[in-house]
């Protein structure tokens, strides 16, 4: 029935996303088919045990979201029909002062565009798939589709396996924070320029903002990814920003942990000499 026919279509289709050929007996109206619809006493041929088996690991790395990286490379090796060495794809991973990692991805000699990972993460690792991501999704749109659709709707869901994707208050405040800590002083809203463009195709208005620093580099501008409206497009410009400035920040971030570690040692030392001071006191009178 129509029903069986369905499910034989999702069977095939999730077969095929992991590299395994769909059997034409179980095809729609084929011999599979019609044995599972002809009740338990009809004879249906078992799934092989390799093909379960890819199936099986396929989809826990699909919903863990550890799958990109190596979908990024074997598409990339398919279309430009060559191989890759390790130094073709360079992934930059920096921690952010909020928690976290972010990644930006860079390949010459595959990719369009530089890419960046969706928010912040648990890990460096996850930070680099959600890059990778990034990149299939811009290149190749219908890989996406198809690896989306293969991660089942109730699959288990790792706590850690998910990017948080900064909100457009969480964004600036990241970049305000990183620029405050690289300026070594409180920021101001002088030093954030956003200007916003909009443009109308098709009767649909999209925005793009970009955001300049002035009191760190005046010749520098950050370009965020279009938005449907300007509030999303200056987060898309904040993020641009962080993600670009994270490898520069590091030695600004190190020194900054350093110096609040000197202070806490300062004032855990200051304790201890009052308390101290407190017990002489105690014990003279």
């Amino acid at each position: 029935g129509g029903m069986v026919n369905n499910l034989l279509n999702l069977r095939n289709k999730l077969m095929g996303m992991y590299g395994i050929p769909p059997d034409p007996k179980w095809s729609p109206g084929g011999f599979g088919s019609t044995a599972f619809a002809g009740g338990l006493g009809a004879p249906i041929a078992p799934v092989p045990k390799a093909a379960a088996k890819q199936v099986a690991a396929a989809v826990p790395q699909a919903a863990s979201g550890e799958m990109w990286k190596s979908k990024l490379y074997d598409a990339s090796v398919k279309k430009d029909k060559r191989s890759i060495s390790k130094d073709d794809f360079i992934f930059s991973t920096q921690e952010i002062p909020s928690g976290g990692y972010i990644c930006m991805l860079s390949s010459p000699s595959f990719l369009l565009r530089q890419y960046t990972s969706e928010g912040s993460c648990a890990s460096k690792k996850l930070a680099e798939h959600s890059a990778a991501k990034a990149a299939i999704k811009a290149e190749f749109p219908e890989l996406f589709r198809g690896l989306s659709m293969g991660i089942p709707a109730g699959a288990p869901q790792k706590r850690n396996a998910e990017c948080v994707v900064a909100g457009p208050a969480e964004a600036k405040g990241e970049l305000g924070h990183l620029v405050g800590i690289m300026l070594a002083r409180p920021v101001t809203k002088e030093d954030f320029v956003y200007t916003t463009v909009d443009s109308d195709v098709g009767g649909t208005t999209t925005y793009r903002s970009s955001v300049a620093l002035p009191g760190y580099d005046a010749s520098q501008l950050f370009q965020g990814a279009p938005a449907a409206s300007k509030k999303e497009a200056e987060n898309n410009a904040a993020k641009d920003a962080v993600a670009s400035l994270a490898a520069l920040a590091g030695p600004f971030l190190e020194e900054h942990k350093a110096k609040k570690a000197r202070k806490n040692a300062e004032n855990v030392e200051k304790l201890k000499r009052r308390d101290a001071e407190r017990k002489a006191a105690g014990m003279v009178d």
